[in-house]
């Protein structure tokens, strides 16, 4: 939803970092976006993408 909205990329990044804690891995969240795509459209996608590829560098 916060990346949907625009403009939160820092909390993004926050609930990223704690779902990578919790678990998830960069592919599944790189999935959801994916299955997202077409209903937040493909900018915001891009910026989730890049929050993801951010915050799960080694």
């Amino acid at each position: 939803m916060l990346i949907s909205l625009g403009g939160c990329e820092p909390q993004v990044g926050g609930h990223v970092a704690a779902n990578v804690a919790g678990g998830n891995t960069r592919a599944i969240l790189v999935d959801v976006l994916t299955k997202l795509l077409p209903y937040i459209g493909y900018p915001r996608t891009l910026n989730g993408l890049r929050i993801v590829n951010e915050v799960t560098q080694p």
